[in-house]
C-alpha cells in the first residue's frame, strides 16, 4: 500500500473516493462506473470552475469520437447518484454553452488508504496476495487429504 495519503472529496454531505470509485453518505455507498467516476474526479479537481465538453471528452474518452448525448448521459448518471436536479443544481451546475461545474467541492486528504465501509475493509484482506495464495494453497492441501482418506 502506497504511504500517500488517499485523497476524497466532501461534496454536499457526500463523500467521493476516487480511488475506488465510491460516493458514501452515512451507511449508503454507490459504486460509480468508470466513465461518471472520471468526469467527477475531473470535476472535483476544477472545483467550482467550469470544465467543457470537450475537455470531459478530452480526458473521458481520450479524443476518440463520440455522440453528442455522451457527455449528457455521464453527467445524468451522476446526478441520478447525488439526487440532484438540473433545474435546481446543488451539486453539478450546467453552465448553458460552457460546460459543467461542481458545487462546494471540499479535497481531504485522509492518513488512511481506503474508504471506511463494510465490504471495502472485507476487499482489503483479500487484495492481500500472500494470504490469498496461502488461504488457496490451504484448500488444495485439505481436498486433497480428503480424496487421499476417502480413496484408502
Amino acid at each position: 500500500m502506497s504511504s500517500a495519503p488517499a485523497k476524497s472529496y466532501t461534496i454536499g454531505g457526500f463523500v467521493y473516493h476516487p480511488h475506488f470509485r465510491e460516493l458514501v453518505k452515512g451507511n449508503t455507498t454507490t459504486r460509480l462506473e468508470e466513465r461518471a467516476a472520471q468526469a467527477l474526479d475531473m470535476l472535483c479537481r476544477n472545483n467550482d470552475k467550469v470544465v467543457s465538453r470537450d475537455e470531459l471528452i478530452q480526458e473521458i474518452w481520450q479524443g476518440r469520437v463520440v455522440s453528442d448525448n455522451s457527455v449528457a448521459v455521464v453527467i445524468s448518471d451522476l446526478r441520478k447518484a447525488f439526487n440532484d436536479d438540473a433545474r435546481a443544481p446543488k451539486i453539478i451546475q450546467t453552465v448553458p454553452k460552457r460546460g459543467y461545474r461542481a458545487l462546494d467541492v471540499t479535497l481531504q486528504e485522509e492518513a488512511v488508504t481506503a474508504p471506511i465501509t463494510g465490504h471495502v475493509a472485507a476487499l482489503s484482506v483479500a487484495r492481500n496476495k500472500g494470504l490469498e495464495y496461502m488461504g488457496f494453497a490451504a484448500c488444495i492441501s485439505c481436498s486433497l487429504a480428503l480424496i487421499v482418506y476417502f480413496i484408502t
